[in-house]
């Protein structure tokens, strides 16, 4: 018989075998007759395993150990799944019933019972299979690394090139790029990029997945976790002579990361700009470079890395007679080193404060800074790109010539459009939230606006930019009854407008909320993080969520109370949100003398919860904000100062990575 094309082995298994009784002969000391060989059920093949599939081919049995001269046999099947058929006193065909007669494993049971009364009746079962999934990898309840390919396997072979939808791997938030690949009964899903650690994805599967003889799947989904990450523990990142700053931190989509600080070259104060190299594969950084040398003080570093491992930083430095200067450096990964600190600011004279910088996919930066314009305490808002084609940086443009336009902010998208925000005050009027956005195709920068609607005092501005240009800005609002609320508005490259604000935070309290920190995930959703007073010494941290399917904000979480004697506002907690959703929210808890220590929590994207908070850094005092990175992979970078008794300062870091 034949069973091609079957993934499972199919085989019956005997249940009773009865012995035929032996007559006997007159008188003591007669001769006896030896036994007839007892019958039994047996199939022509051995190969089996007691199960079938449906639509398989037929299987023949047979009855042995009962001759013709036994008679007839009667057969039976029960229940009526499949046929009997050619059945005689020596067998019978049992054919599986055909392909979606079943939806879950039916044991059969075949009877053969010889009419002469020389035997019992004899029986066995086969378990029917519907096609279907036999195992899969990684099993439910598995925690795995982010380099796995799950693997199914069915019942059977499957035909051998199935759609690009048929099979799909996706996290909470969005589908994973993933190629298919057919082996037998085997399909194998090859993420593009790995997966996050702590992610949750599902498996779903369609009915353009078929066997090879034309079983279509019953479409199901199977879920399965990576594993946790979990934080090293705390270590110092260089060892100086001197005091430093508190180093900043970026790191590329393959876990290529840089640290950034300024640290005094002589005891005196005179600061230098110093930078590391994270490598991820031995989790541990070069000796620190010096990017400028010059007794001028060096202060306040942004860094930013692209893909392929490139990065800037950037800083102020004192010219003399304290005006300061925006200057950058670029990390080139082919040479393995800083190339020269070049002066990006046009406009010399003024001072100029504050800098952030951006990196699109390919290598090309943005700068963006405040700068005084010589009119009194006026200020200006102006950018600076550079352009890796040529390999320099192009003459700086000013954003916003306004009298007041400080405390800029700047992200990207995925085509490297950039959306640059600041606080604007205008002819001695109060200050609101302006916003300005680089467009890549055209090469230039738009007019800027003003998107807060109200005349109300609008501070420390914070957006998020998503992949495919969705903008939200956030920032902290001053009401009239004096308490302080959280806003938002958002931008979409199809409405080319900026939304009406509104209020995250109630207009309640004495102090209400502040220092408002956003970032968006891949498929545009949006968290923001802030302080929220709660009552004399007490604060907590709060978040908010922006769900893109429903549009809709979500209603403020608590995730943690601090209990203050004085506000946490002397540093802003940092967030970033990893490929799947998940975010890692980093704050300042007070422990009294005026020493914070670092705590922080992370968000499930999977359940839409918040953990419970835990300490980062332990009980040594954390001067200033923590900084953090996060890779494609979901590994989470964070760098801090610590500072002893004698206000000596030290950069720490740790690495929030898998098992």
């Amino acid at each position: 018989m034949g069973f091609e094309n079957r993934a499972a082995r199919v085989a019956a298994m005997m249940c009773a075998v009865m012995a035929l009784a032996a007559c006997g002969g007159g008188g003591s000391g007669g001769n006896t007759q030896a036994p007839a060989p007892a019958p039994a059920l047996t199939l022509t093949s051995d190969s089996l395993s007691g199960q079938a599939i449906e639509g398989s081919s037929p299987i023949a049995i047979s009855l042995t150990g009962a001759t013709a001269a036994s008679g007839t046999v009667t057969w039976g099947l029960s229940p009526s799944l499949g046929t009997l058929s050619g059945t005689s006193a020596t067998g019978a065909v049992y054919t599986p019933p055909g392909m979606g007669s079943l939806t879950v494993p039916t044991v059969v049971t075949i009877t053969a019972t010889p009419n002469d009364g020389s035997a019992a009746t004899l029986q066995f079962t086969i378990t029917l299979l519907p096609f279907g999934i036999a195992g899969i990898t990684p099993a439910v309840g598995d925690h795995v690394d982010v380099t796995v390919q799950p693997m199914v396997r069915f019942t059977r072979a499957i035909a051998p090139a199935p759609s690009a939808s048929s099979a799909t791997l996706a996290s909470p938030i969005a589908t994973v790029p993933a190629t298919i690949a057919v082996s037998g009964s085997t399909l194998t899903l090859n993420p593009a990029t790995p997966l996050v650690w702590g992610g949750h994805y599902t498996i779903s599967l369609t009915s353009d997945i078929s066997s090879t003889v034309g079983q279509a799947l019953t479409p199901t989904s199977i879920s399965f976790d990576v594993a946790a990450p979990i934080w090293s523990a705390p270590a110092q990142l260089a060892a100086p002579t001197f005091t430093t700053g508190t180093p900043v931190v970026a790191m590329n989509k393959f876990g290529h990361g840089f640290a950034v600080w300024q640290q005094d070259t002589d005891g005196t104060g005179t600061w230098n700009i110093r930078a590391a190299r994270f490598d991820l594969g031995t989790r541990a950084w070069s000796t620190p470079a010096a990017l400028h040398s010059g007794n001028h003080s060096q202060v306040a570093p942004v860094v930013a890395a692209d893909v392929s491992g490139n990065a800037i930083a950037a800083w102020t430095e004192d010219a003399g007679n304290f005006v300061f200067n925006v200057y950058a450096a670029r990390f080139v990964v082919a040479q393995g080193s800083w190339g020269p600190a070049t002066l990006i600011q046009t406009v010399l004279g003024q001072t100029a404060q504050s800098p952030q910088v951006v990196l699109d996919a390919d290598g090309n930066g943005t700068v963006v800074w405040q700068q005084y314009t010589g009119s009194g305490l006026s200020l200006a808002v102006y950018a600076a790109r550079f352009d890796v084609a040529s390999g320099s940086w192009n003459p700086a443009v000013e954003l916003d010539p306004g009298t007041g336009a400080t405390n800029p902010q700047i992200a990207l998208d995925a085509s490297g459009n950039a959306v640059a925000v600041w606080e604007r005050a205008s002819n001695g009027a109060v200050a609101q939230i302006a916003a300005a956005r680089w467009s890549q195709s055209s090469g230039t920068w738009g007019t800027a606006q003003v998107i807060q609607l109200s005349t109300l005092r609008g501070l420390n501005p914070q957006l998020a930019v998503a992949p495919n240009g969705d903008a939200t800005v956030v920032w902290t609002q001053a009401e009239s009854n004096g308490t302080l609320t959280i806003q938002a508005s958002r931008r979409s490259p199809e409405a080319g407008s900026w939304s009406a604000p509104i209020a995250l935070t109630p207009a309640t309290g004495v102090n209400g909320a502040n220092w408002p920190q956003a970032q968006a995930d891949p498929a545009g959703n949006v968290i923001v993080l802030w302080y929220q007073y709660r009552g004399v010494g007490l604060y907590s941290v709060d978040s908010a969520r922006y769900d893109v399917a429903s549009g809709q904000w979500s209603a403020p979480v608590h995730i943690e109370t601090l209990q203050l004697a004085i506000s946490p506002f002397s540093w802003a907690p940092t967030l970033v949100v990893d490929a799947a959703g998940n975010a890692t929210a980093t704050w300042g808890r007070d422990a009294g003398a005026s020493i914070y220590n670092a705590f922080q929590a992370r968000f499930d994207s999977h359940t839409g919860a918040w953990s419970t908070a835990s300490s980062l850094s332990g009980s040594v005092s954390v001067p200033d904000r923590v900084f953090t990175t996060v890779d494609a992979q979901g590994d989470v970078l964070a760098t801090w100062g610590v500072r002893d008794i004698y206000a000596f300062q030290t950069p720490w870091w740790a690495l929030l990575t898998g098992p």
